[in-house]
């Protein structure tokens, strides 16, 4: 909704910092809605503060449910709308890579480890970390080498270098045995043998 707005002050002032100064630049507005007068103290930009003169009568938009928000430029408020609804969805969007490459390799590992491939890596170094804990680094016979997930230091000393590690493959991918779990025994179908004891008379 478009109202009169009478512009009643103007004044800037300056910031200085280390990095240099910065102006910024300030207006009163008084202007009637819905019967009631209204006056607001607006940040405005530096070409309003030089175009607005006190006393000056201008064309403003007010939120019809809200004639507490004024627009000194036309189109602010959507424009700050359709900023902010650009923003969260960029943020979705980031938050969804994130959860797809979180969760698509935590499925890898799953696969890898029911009906991947078993094979054999040399530990070739362990890097500690804060706190007691660091990344074991392997490598396997073809020369590709891989990092484990952060674990305790007591963990990977039970693995010095130079020993040798299960690693878990599947689509191009190695994960340690020790990082997602070993494979459970697969149950047998054979039936349970019972020893029986003969006395020979």
């Amino acid at each position: 909704m478009m109202v009169n707005v009478t512009v009643t002050d103007l004044w800037s002032w300056r910031l200085n910092g280390r990095s240099g100064s910065q102006t910024f630049y300030y207006g009163t507005f008084t202007y009637a809605a819905d019967g009631q007068q209204y006056a607001t103290d607006e940040q405005i930009s530096r070409d309003e503060h030089a175009r607005f003169h006190i006393g000056k009568v201008e064309q403003m938009r007010i939120l019809p449910n809200d004639p507490t928000e004024l627009e000194t430029t036309l189109g602010e408020t959507q424009a700050s709308a359709r900023t902010a609804l650009w923003v969260v969805w960029g943020m979705g969007v980031v938050s969804l890579a994130i959860a797809w490459i979180i969760f698509g390799n935590i499925s890898l590992a799953m696969q890898s480890r029911s009906r991947g491939i078993v094979v054999r890596a040399e530990v070739t170094e362990h890097i500690e970390s804060k706190f007691n804990r660091g990344h074991l680094r392997w490598r396997l016979p073809d020369g590709k080498a891989g990092i484990s997930l952060t674990q305790s230091m007591d963990k990977l000393c039970q693995f010095p270098v130079g020993s040798t590690i299960e690693v878990f493959t599947i689509k191009g991918h190695y994960f340690w045995a020790e990082d997602i779990g070993n494979r459970a025994a697969r149950p047998s179908n054979l039936p349970a043998v019972q020893r029986i004891k003969v006395s020979r008379g």
